[in-house]
């Protein structure tokens, strides 16, 4: 269990599962311009995008003192903005999880790992938000 929330009516636990397939929909709004992708930019599956395998080493998820923090690694095809793609990637994840979850306590960190055209050129671009 990675958080509790107490209501009136009981507690809530919330596993590291749910907000890996919050943030894998996320990502994939944005119609192949963004994948998932490990510390050294080798993309994930299909498979693992649909949810079906456990993305540990595309998404970092911990809960240090009731913060919530993600870290997560991604390719972004070329031609395509990364401060657009990570503003608005983190956006939709901070609101996504929110309306969810009912989490606001949280630290999300998107590490570009490279832009993909015909060949990976890497890159190490560290967005927080």
């Amino acid at each position: 269990m990675l958080y509790k929330i107490q209501t009136e009516l009981g507690e809530i636990s919330i596993e590291k599962a749910v907000l890996r397939k919050i943030i894998t929909e996320c990502i994939t709004k944005f119609d192949g311009k963004v994948s998932l992708a490990n510390h050294k930019g080798q993309l994930s599956s299909i498979i693992t995008r649909m949810g079906v395998i456990d993305e540990n080493n595309y998404i970092l998820i911990a809960n240090n003192n009731n913060i919530i923090e993600i870290k997560i690694y991604i390719v972004i095809n070329f031609g395509t903005s990364i401060s657009m793609v990570t503003e608005q990637l983190l956006n939709d994840i901070k609101e996504s999880i929110k309306n969810i979850a009912e989490i606001d306590n949280l630290n999300i960190t998107i590490i570009v790992v490279g832009m993909m055209a015909k060949q990976l050129v890497r890159r190490n671009i560290e967005v927080k938000g």
